[in-house]
């Protein structure tokens, strides 16, 4: 059925994870009449880490395109990464960052040149997709090229040999099993762009949110057909499962603690893979990504590459007290079930799509066929929230907009 074509969309937007936030702003931002529907049982949920790529992310992308005027600083001085007894301190940039890797790795300097070569190009085309907002997917031809490509494969193939170089890439991975091309568009549009907000993320995005119609739903409802005929199109960010049903498998969990005098620098992030190789921590002063943060609060990100026992975050207490040189106190960490394991984000990653093959395939950004099997995750790369966000919205400004049938997305 074609709907009528017509500039102002009735759209439900149904979740709890921040894609479900920024996705009705952007509507609201086009002048769509949006209502949100949330899950009534979540409480006290912790958001993951995320650098605020203000200089040129999707972060940036999306306040420009929300027309949310955002006052930030870029902070940091560098990254401090420790494996085992190999220590690396890199700068604060992409094109140092080569040139730190020349320098360091001379026996290697011919193969990591075609190695960087081609995570430039991929970066390149990232940064392109996202300034494009996400509909010029035609840029996208080395990645395209590379996309089966894990970051072992690529050690292979550029014949990368040198054990710490190895290992620095390692810890740079948001999480284990991220493919070469991911890494490539994560490091060259988002890993170095680490700025401060005023505000946190989701105050902001509460605070825009004025015009968005907010409603209660039960986690275990879903829109009937009748309910969805009142909208032209329904957004459902929901996985299939419930919590229980998942398992811990490489979870990411995230706390803070106050430590007085800490011996470490608060304009560097910290990566450190622990001892008992259990986990690499992600560390960093709460000043870091706040203009006006505490200097006394430190936050962390905890990602595991197993299983998860339930007592093993406490545990990393003392390992903190001994890293930072201080006395910890208010010590915090979230429970197993993160922003991941809630029932709307595990498979809310922009490129899972649930409707059929013949919509998928209309997708103007192109890529839904392409990466329907993926399992990027937002629990761990917060960029895949606004990918996800930007891949409806498109859907509906681009498409419905034209007058093509309405029909439901889901994830």
């Amino acid at each position: 059925m074609k709907m009528e074509k017509r500039d102002t969309l009735r759209i439900a937007v149904i979740g709890n994870g921040p894609q479900a936030d920024l996705l009705g702003i952007l509507l609201q931002t086009k002048g769509h009449s949006v209502v949100r529907f949330r899950s009534i049982d979540v409480q006290g949920v912790a958001l993951p880490y995320y650098p605020n790529d203000l200089m040129g992310g999707i972060m940036k992308k999306f306040f420009t395109d929300s027309c949310i005027p955002v006052n930030y600083c870029k902070k940091i001085k560098g990254f401090h990464l420790e494996y085992a007894d190999m220590v690396f301190d890199i700068p604060n940039n992409f094109q140092e960052f080569e040139q730190y890797l020349y320098e360091h790795y001379p026996e290697e300097s011919e193969k990591l040149h075609l190695f960087m070569d081609d995570m430039r190009t991929v970066g390149s085309e990232w940064l392109h997709y996202i300034e494009s907002g996400f509909t010029n997917a035609g840029c996208m031809r080395r990645s395209g090229e590379l996309f089966a490509l894990t970051l072992e494969d690529a050690f292979v193939k550029y014949d990368i040999s040198a054990p710490s170089l190895r290992e620095l890439f390692q810890l740079i991975l948001p999480k284990p099993g991220v493919m070469f091309t991911v890494l490539s568009g994560y490091l060259y549009t988002q890993f170095f762009d680490v700025c401060a907000l005023q505000e946190d993320l989701p105050d902001i995005i509460n605070a825009r949110q004025t015009a968005v119609s907010v409603q209660s739903l039960n986690s275990l409802s879903v829109i009937t057909q009748d309910e969805a005929g009142d909208y032209d199109a329904v957004v459902d960010y929901r996985q299939s499962g419930a919590p229980s049903d998942l398992n811990f498998s490489c979870p990411v969990v995230t706390g803070s603690f106050v430590a007085h005098g800490c011996k470490l620098q608060v304009n560097v992030e910290y990566i450190i893979r622990m001892p008992s190789n259990e986990c690499t921590v992600r560390l960093w002063n709460q000043s870091l990504l706040r203009v006006n943060g505490n200097e006394d609060i430190w936050q962390f990100e905890l990602i595991y590459a197993d299983l998860l026992k339930p007592d093993t975050p406490q545990n990393s207490r003392a390992w903190f007290e001994n890293f930072t040189g201080a006395v910890i106190e208010q010590f915090t960490v979230s429970s197993l079930e993160t922003v991941d394991m809630h029932f709307d984000t595990s498979h809310a990653n922009g490129y899972e799509w649930a409707f059929d093959k013949v919509h998928s395939m209309k997708d103007p950004t192109n890529l839904v066929r392409k990466h329907r099997k993926s399992i990027l995750n937002p629990n761990y790369w917060g960029f895949a929230w606004f990918s996800a966000a930007y891949h409806a919205a498109n859907i509906i400004n681009h498409q419905m907009r034209c007058g093509n049938e309405s029909y439901t997305i889901q994830w």
